[in-house]
């Protein structure tokens, strides 16, 4: 066909359908997405079933965050093999909106933690609350609005909230330091890795994947076809799979309050000693359990 691209390399030449006409143009693509969906289901299997004296809010938070996550890739991975680009797009979006949800929790999770890190910062994790409240329905905005370039919108506001995620992370690693534990540096590395996953796929999008048919893929570094694809989507899967078994071999003590310290310190009325002199009770530190 007219439409389709041969794209040459040093041993051999590869035929790529046009991804606007025909659906599966791209297998590179919905196998990645698929992979990385039932990877995180994988990694909610583990959360849930590992025997491990994990902090349990903070487990429960993440298995709904990855369950969420993956329903989104698998979503956008069935938009790719069953549908054009044109075809498949509502479908594509659904799959990226749910995605975005997930990353909500993330940064709720993110903020939590850091609360608990450094606890009386409070305008600083106000600060953080009302950003990570705007994140929701300003990324859903934009992933709507330029639908057309939705997969950079979503590949990097996952990239952003996984570098957030990876910072705080950081912190919970010094606290794992101080005990004798190493497992939580590792586990910071590994999210860092996640995060350059989804920021791969944002930067190459416009190279390798389907916009770049249209120049067939001249300036794509990769085999055509979506393959780039895999590598962002399996850096993302190995990182956060390896980041969660690194945090089950070192469980850190420090689990996420709710409601949060924050919230109380500025919207609720600071608890009166039982001896009536006046003088705030004195409160336990959130998150940490004895």
């Amino acid at each position: 066909m007219d439409s389709d691209c041969v794209v040459k390399n040093d041993r051999y030449s590869t035929v790529v359908q046009d991804p606007y006409l025909y659906p599966a143009a791209h297998p590179g693509t919905y196998t990645a997405f698929f992979v990385v969906g039932i990877g995180m289901w994988l990694i909610v299997l583990v959360l849930l079933f590992v025997p491990v004296s994990a902090p349990p809010k903070l487990r429960r938070a993440l298995t709904a965050a990855f369950l969420l996550r993956g329903i989104g890739y698998i979503v956008e991975g069935v938009a790719h093999i069953t549908f054009n680009q044109g075809d498949g797009l509502g479908l594509a979006l659904a799959g990226r909106a749910v995605v975005i949800v997930s990353l909500f929790l993330w940064l709720a999770l993110s903020t939590g933690i850091g609360e608990v890190l450094l606890e009386g910062s409070h305008v600083l994790w106000l600060t953080s609350w009302v950003i990570s409240f705007l994140f929701l329905p300003v990324a859903l905005t934009l992933l709507f609005l330029f639908s057309q370039h939705s997969t950079i919108v979503g590949t990097s506001a996952a990239g952003v909230v996984d570098l957030y995620w990876a910072s705080i992370w950081c912190g919970v690693a010094s606290t794992s330091w101080i005990r004798g534990g190493t497992g939580n540096a590792y586990a910071t590395a590994m999210l860092t890795l996640a995060a350059s996953g989804s920021i791969f796929l944002a930067a190459t999008e416009n190279l390798c994947g389907p916009p770049a048919h249209a120049s067939c893929y001249e300036g794509c570094f990769m085999n055509a076809g979506g393959w780039y694809s895999l590598l962002g989507c399996g850096l993302c899967l190995l990182g956060h799979l390896f980041a969660v078994g690194f945090w089950l071999l070192d469980p850190v003590p420090m689990d996420v309050p709710w409601p949060p310290t924050t919230w109380e310190h500025f919207f609720t009325r600071k608890a009166v000693s039982p001896s009536g002199n006046g003088h705030p009770a004195p409160t336990p530190m959130p998150g940490f359990h004895a």
